[in-house]
């Protein structure tokens, strides 16, 4: 009978794999009822489009991997199991037939395919389960954020100068978690489809500048070895500009994009640092670009799907190019004609980073020297890079195409950019 049923509660982890600072946890433990987390992952993820690419590429599933390796393992320490699929039905019917489920929460999402995944993954859970959607938590509260953003469309200098003005960075939730009876889950093995997804043959290349694993714990370690050990934040904006190495820039957008950990969480750790050490331009530079991140998040959300559209925000359909797949595949592939843009896509493919000064070049030579479909690069990005974040990559790519906001497209001369930013030819050397 229902009344004989363990009542409990589900945890649908989605893009915020952390124990801190995450108030899906913190709102459900306030309902004192067992917990049980979900990840699901759609299986077309890893399917192939007509232009021969998937989702989510091998690099960015690896981490992916980790992340959730890493979530498993500290709620363990809870006692609330983690459970992976691509099932959401099975996985629902399985549990209503179980349990007795009253609440489940999810962080909402506005942007088209991730609001469809979720009323797609919602409609699965029948009236008997209160559905509890929170608000995406950035650097600032939505709601303060509503309230002093009104226009649909505003510039990144707009924003910037009202944020600072009058928004602070939201407080970091640091309540304590609790440990929870465990739970019986004798016949869920069967819609618990995870093998495919989380073993993966990809390992972190060698010489990569990025080989960090994902998951908080990694995340975490990151930030105290930046600021605190090395001190690498006081010469931050001097350095940022770099190729090579894992240490002239944070590296925190991985972590951020599957949300090994906030952004208010840094910024929080940041002006700890500044407190101890000082601040100088440098430090205030890793929070422009946090700005920069956030910028792309609320102007997506006023926006909705203009944010993929060919034309973006352009007024007048003017004339649009678009280079043959074959150019494509040798662009993918660093075959080009400019070394720079090569030795950045081979490093991009084989390690699953790139440099902020890479993705422009490489972005740009795509759009304006190969006339390319600016939505094939930014798909290309999407499959590979490791912190690809949907705001963040269309955001930029429309930045570089000049029919995002300000309208003005950005052609950078590669040549001189190599001559400059690879002055001895080092990193083309070890991409070539």
């Amino acid at each position: 009978m229902q009344n004989d049923k363990e009542r409990i509660q589900i945890i649908w982890f989605r893009k915020d794999l952390r124990l801190s600072d995450n108030d899906l946890l913190q709102a459900a433990m306030q309902k004192k009822l067992p917990c049980v987390a979900v990840f699901y992952w759609p299986s077309h993820w890893l399917e192939t489009n007509t232009l021969g690419l998937s989702k989510m590429g091998g690099h960015r599933k690896r981490f992916l991997a980790e992340s959730l390796a890493c979530l498993r393992t500290q709620l363990e320490t809870y006692n609330i199991p983690l459970l992976v699929t691509d099932a959401p039905e099975d996985l629902s019917s399985t549990l209503a037939a179980k349990y007795v489920v009253e609440n489940l929460w999810y962080h909402e999402d506005t942007t088209f395919e991730e609001a469809q995944e979720a009323q797609q993954v919602l409609s699965f859970w029948t009236n008997e389960t209160k559905i509890w959607p929170l608000s995406r938590k950035g650097l600032f509260l939505k709601a303060d954020c509503d309230r002093l953003i009104k226009k649909q469309e505003f510039s990144f200098s707009a924003f910037r100068k009202k944020v600072e003005k009058y928004l602070a960075v939201r407080a970091t939730d640091h309540c304590p978690l609790t440990v929870q009876e465990p739970l019986n889950l004798e016949g869920l093995n069967g819609v618990l489809r995870e093998e495919e997804f989380l073993e993966t043959t990809s390992t972190i290349p060698d010489d990569t500048a990025f080989p960090f694993r994902g998951g908080e714990l990694s995340a975490l370690d990151r930030l105290h070895g930046y600021f605190f050990e090395n001190h690498h934040v006081k010469s931050y904006k001097q350095t940022r500009n770099g190729l090579l190495g894992t240490e002239y820039s944070t590296k925190f957008s991985p972590w951020l994009a599957f949300g090994n950990i906030s952004a208010a969480t840094i910024v929080e750790t940041l002006k700890k640092y500044e407190r101890e050490y000082g601040a100088n331009e440098s430090t205030y530079w890793v929070y422009f670009e946090l700005l920069w991140r956030e910028y792309f998040k609320v102007l997506a959300e006023k926006n909705g799907t203009t944010f993929f559209q060919k034309y973006g925000f352009r007024t007048s359909k003017q004339s649009f190019p678009k280079a043959s797949k074959e150019i494509f595949q040798l662009w993918i592939e660093g075959k080009t004609e400019d070394e720079f843009v090569n030795a950045n896509m081979n490093e991009l493919r084989s390690t699953g980073w790139m440099s902020n000064r890479g993705r422009q070049n490489v972005a740009s030579y795509w759009i304006h020297d190969l006339q390319g479909d600016w939505r094939w690069g930014a798909a290309y990005f999407e499959m590979q890079l490791i912190d690809y974040d949907v705001h963040s990559n269309y955001g930029n790519w429309q930045y570089i195409a000049g029919i995002g906001i300000d309208g003005k497209p950005k052609h950078f001369d590669v040549q001189q950019q190599a001559s400059y930013y690879d002055k001895n030819g080092e990193f083309r050397a070890r991409w070539s």
